[in-house]
């Protein structure tokens, strides 16, 4: 039988030690005809230099797998990769589909269990009896190790813990299964010649560590925010330490600081709340907003956007949206008049306006589970959202005494906007991970724009890029055509059929909705009649805000995932989403 040729993907210390010899070593089995490390250039040279490669091996870290692997098994190429098999079950099927519908072999290699130390303990397992507890250690001696991708546990799947994690695995599973009936993971030559013999129609027992167990079509739900064992540490710690703060130290000072150097406003002035909401009924307040101020508004948003500014009486005017749901300049423009007293858009701040607001609940990418934070550049606004909801002890502190405000600085306004300090580790922990939750959320959200792009009846909603903004990717949405869809197929029916295959995360949003419908923003007086007069009106067109109108009658909203984990999720949402589509225009 001819030699198989092989390529090698990744050049670290593991294939210079071990795959390079296994492969060097059986010379009628192998014939290495190409060698490749990891950077961008070179992996797009990957198909273009060396084509006629049967095998690949490859050795990446955890996260390099995602742009490397599908494209390899899509070419029908036998690939054996370094542990682990994926980094969830998800990733893991989608990788195997790849490899069985392509006649590719994908098997995972490591090696800990046949060594010469896991053999004497075999051996010896043999005089003591079965144990009842394992216990192994390894070490990491790998220079610099503060500067890879194992000291990122979002890069990691772990980090260090997941690197040395899987050889103990390995270890453990040896010893617990001796007789290796089945073997989950072997030595680089025996995994190499089990290649050569699958390669050459022969049967072997190979398969990888991790085994899928979970179905297409079982729930899947994206978990938010991840509680890991960092996570309940520092939750712990602030138990330990204080569940409530009177002033501005501690967890609150920590928060507020690192918020305001990330985004890069060392001049201005940050204050923590107990909602988004709140933060913004404070920021509207600091503004002076009064009965007949006209505050210019998204017409398509949440609506707490607006409805803490209608307790100062203020009329709202609403602005149409672009085609992907954003508020239009254009029309901003066309409704700013002499008694426009505020504009309320998302920008990044420090670059914007007096003030910006946000939410830390629920799934935002930055969550507490619940709270807010707002943000301004000046003193006069800051002291005024401080007496809003903020009295006493920090009020005391950070207004200035010869301030008029200082007067009030015991009672405030009468309101209590503080934070609750678990609420703000929460969100500590997850501000300093969100270069890396930024960073995957762009990696996925690019994904499915790119995943989904050839359905006829969906359109891709990508936010404008121009100017040097970026996204948040708070969650990922694509338009429902009704007309290009097929007979009988509507954005409901499309989204249940979703639902019925284990996406239970993809929506139809119903709490962002067209405002100006809202009774509150139109008949205000019914509620707030201290504010508004009986005959106060809000005149508007139903047919006024087309684009938002028709961006609300046809918006699916999916989930952007934060962390190397999502890369499974994110696959089978594509597939998912790509095969049901198919199915009904086959039909």
């Amino acid at each position: 039988m001819k030699p198989i040729d092989i390529a090698i993907v990744g050049l670290g210390q593991r294939t210079f030690k071990k795959a390079l010899s296994a492969i060097t070593n059986e010379p009628k089995h192998w014939r290495l005809v190409a060698a490749i490390d990891p950077v961008e250039e070179q992996r797009v040279r990957l198909n273009t230099l060396f084509p006629d490669f049967e095998a690949v091996y490859i050795a990446v870290p955890y996260h390099c797998y995602r742009e490397i692997l599908p494209d390899i098994l899509s070419l029908g190429i036998h690939v054996l990769k370094e542990k682990p098999a994926a980094m969830s079950p998800e990733e893991l099927s989608y990788y195997q589909s790849l490899a069985d519908n392509n006649s590719a072999i994908l098997t995972t290699a490591s090696q800990r269990r046949y060594g010469s130390a896991m053999a004497q303990m075999k051996f010896w397992m043999e005089c003591i009896g079965s144990p009842s507890t394992f216990e192994a250690q390894l070490k990491l001696c790998i220079p610099n190790l503060g500067e890879g991708w194992r000291a990122r546990s979002s890069l990691a799947g772990g980090g260090a813990l997941a690197d040395v994690g899987w050889p103990l695995l390995d270890m453990i599973i040896g010893l617990a299964n001796p007789n290796d009936e089945v073997v989950p993971v072997v030595e680089y030559s025996k995994l190499f010649h089990a290649i050569y013999q699958q390669a050459n129609n022969r049967e072997t027992k190979t398969q990888p560590l991790i085994q899928h167990t979970s179905s297409a079509s079982e729930p899947l739900s994206m978990e938010w925010p991840i509680i890991d064992e960092a996570l309940e540490k520092e939750m712990s710690n602030q138990l330990h330490t204080s569940i409530s703060i009177y002033g501005n130290g501690g967890v609150f000072e920590d928060f507020e600081t690192e918020f305001k150097n990330y985004h890069d406003a060392n001049c201005s002035y940050t204050l923590l709340h107990n909602s988004g909401t709140n933060a913004l009924h404070a920021l509207y307040f600091a503004a002076g907003l009064s009965p007949g101020d006209e505050v210019i508004f998204p017409v398509y948003t949440f609506h707490a956007t607006c409805s803490p500014a209608m307790q100062f009486g203020i009329k709202p005017i609403f602005c149409d949206a672009n085609k992907n749901g954003t508020v239009s300049p254009s029309a901003i423009a066309n409704a700013i008049t002499t008694k426009t007293k505020a504009v309320v858009k998302g920008q990044h701040v420090g670059t914007f306006g007096n003030g910006a607001a946000w939410s830390l609940q629920g799934q935002k990418t930055v969550t507490g589970g619940e709270g807010g934070i707002a943000l301004t550049k000046h003193a006069e606004f800051h002291y005024r959202m401080l007496i809003f909801g903020h009295y006493h002890k920090r009020c005391k502190l950070e207004i200035r005494s010869d301030h008029y405000l200082h007067q009030y600085a015991l009672t405030g306004a009468g309101l209590k906007n503080r934070a609750h300090p678990l609420a703000v580790a929460i969100a500590l922990n997850q501000l300093r991970q969100l270069p890396d939750f930024h960073a995957w959320k762009t990696t996925f959200a690019g994904h499915l724009a790119e995943g989904l792009a050839g359905t006829p009846f969906l359109t891709i909603t990508l936010p404008d890029l121009t100017g040097g903004t970026e996204p948040a990717w708070y969650a990922f949405t694509m338009r429902f055509i009704a007309d290009k869809a097929p007979p009988g197929l509507t954005r409901e029916t499309f989204v249940q059929q979703l639902y019925t295959k284990g996406l239970i995360d993809v929506d139809i949003p119903r709490s962002t909705g067209l405002l100006h419908s809202e009774r509150l923003f139109n008949k205000p007086q019914e509620l707030l009649l201290h504010l508004y007069g009986k005959d106060y009106v809000l005149e508007i067109d139903d047919k006024a805000f087309p684009e938002a109108q028709a961006f609300f009658d046809e918006v699916i909203k999916l989930p952007v995932y934060a962390t190397a984990h999502g890369q499974g999720s994110t696959d089978r949402y594509v597939t998912t989403i790509m095969e049901v589509a198919a199915s009904r225009m086959e039909n």
